[in-house]
């Protein structure tokens, strides 16, 4: 029978051992780090495997920036974690950077306490953290009403691919970065028309089918970014 319940745990081992019967919320609050690091290493191995546990809790356990690296690569491979505590720790900015590294990648974490911390909220590192919860937390109330979503991490940021509706798959980006970068390129290239219209006008020249289609794709990448369009635009034009 599978537990749902979650578990005050006396080690990282006997964390372990319930892990492995498909228990959804461990915590092993105020456990030495220090005094049981092999198991702690084992216990984020398996959690980085792991897809049924739902909620860990590492408060106070006096986890250092190596401890903190070893949190951070179970974070990379796990997809099943979204809600994580790791207040009142050790590990400083090493730390916390590296948790901002992995949460690039991870899809699935949307509360991170990190708090008590030694680093300062102000950080860049701390700042990427906040970021990429926020992201997550959207990605999970989106797939609670969209449950065959999948999620993946593109070259621009993250895509949400949904199932095919009327022969077609309809995909968006989450992340504003890739959406800038295509704005970016389409004023590059209304930039490009326009240049080219101002030629034709003061050189009184007839436009041929080369220009006028620039013209038209210009025109119809403005109405796209006006409403949200770009990647369908590039997609189907470029």
């Amino acid at each position: 029978m599978v537990e749902s319940n979650s578990d005050n745990f006396k080690s990282f081992e006997d964390a372990r051992r319930k892990l492995r019967v498909g228990i959804k919320k461990i915590d092993v609050s105020n456990t030495r780090f220090g005094d049981m690091e092999d198991e702690f290493s084992l216990l984020m191995d398996d959690l980085s495997r792991n897809s049924t546990c739902k909620s860990l809790s590492l408060y106070g356990c006096e986890i250092d920036d190596e401890g903190a690296g070893k949190v951070a690569d179970c974070l990379i491979k796990n997809s099943s974690l979204t809600s994580l505590d790791l207040g009142n720790n050790d590990f400083n900015l090493p730390g916390v950077t590296k948790l901002a590294d992995a949460l690039d990648e991870n899809l699935t974490l949307a509360n991170l306490n990190l708090m008590p911390c030694n680093v300062d909220s102000e950080e860049e590192a701390m700042k990427r953290i906040d970021k990429m919860t926020k992201r997550n937390k959207n990605i999970e109330e989106l797939k609670k009403d969209n449950p065959q979503a999948t999620v993946h991490a593109g070259p621009l940021g993250t895509v949400i691919e949904f199932p095919e509706e009327a022969g077609r798959q309809e995909s968006f980006r989450t992340n504003c970065r890739g959406k800038w970068l295509l704005r970016i390129f389409t004023i590059l290239l209304v930039a490009a028309a326009a240049a080219m219209l101002f030629y034709l006008i003061k050189s009184k020249q007839e436009p041929n089918r080369g220009i006028i289609r620039l013209l038209g794709l210009a025109i119809l990448a403005i109405f796209a970014c006006l409403c949200g369009y770009e990647q369908e635009f590039y997609k189907e034009f470029c």
